[in-house]
């Protein structure tokens, strides 16, 4: 036995390492993925969108808009009622809070109140809680309502210029003073009226 391993044992090691190198070899290729050729999928073009059109945002600061549009104080008076949309406020006659989406301004029964800019006359009407009111707009979108007027001495698509007489402050049936209920809008937003408003 010795002898034939000693003559052909050499052999027999070459044949299993052939073997084991063919083996690999079959193995290696049957494991071997496939090259998958892309398939073309269509491509989507978005059609061109139309360019905007320059229309102020609603979302821009008072800060950013104030000194492009400025307003003069409609009356004389001291603030009896502040502004407060986000927050509840003290109103001084009923003792209630409630929001606020303008500022009070203390007068007199009779006083002249002035558009605090100029611009059309949108709206005349009668509300509930404030008496008889005025809606002015102006420029860019802004617009101006005076409140708890006592009379009216403008009309509907009138122009007006900033510092004329629109009507007499008086008083309505939620607040028993005289007073000026004075509030801002730009695009439906309500803004914060002091900080566009400036001396005539």
């Amino acid at each position: 036995m010795r002898v034939l391993w000693e003559k052909y044992g050499y052999i027999a090691v070459l044949c299993a390492c052939l073997l084991v190198i063919v083996g690999a070899a079959v193995f290696a290729q049957e494991e071997t993925v496939p090259e998958i050729t892309p398939t073309k999928t269509p491509v989507r073009v978005s059609p061109t969108p139309f360019p905007s059109l320059a229309v102020p945002s609603p979302t821009e600061t008072p800060e950013s808009l104030r000194e492009e549009f400025a307003l003069i104080y409609p009356v004389n008076g001291k603030i009896v009622r502040g502004y407060a949309v986000d927050e509840l406020n003290l109103d001084p006659v009923s003792g209630e809070y409630s929001t606020h989406d303008g500022v009070d301004f203390e007068g007199k029964d009779g006083e002249s109140v002035c558009a605090a800019g100029d611009g059309t006359v949108t709206r005349v009407w009668e509300s509930e809680k404030y008496g008889n009111c005025v809606e002015i707009t102006h420029r860019n979108g802004y617009c101006t309502r005076y409140g708890s007027l006592g009379s009216v001495c403008v009309e509907e698509n009138e122009w007006v210029a900033a510092g004329q007489s629109i009507g007499t402050m008086g008083k309505c049936l939620w607040e028993n003073f005289p007073h000026l209920h004075f509030s801002l809008r730009r695009l439906s937003q309500s803004l914060y009226p002091m900080e566009f408003l400036r001396d005539a």
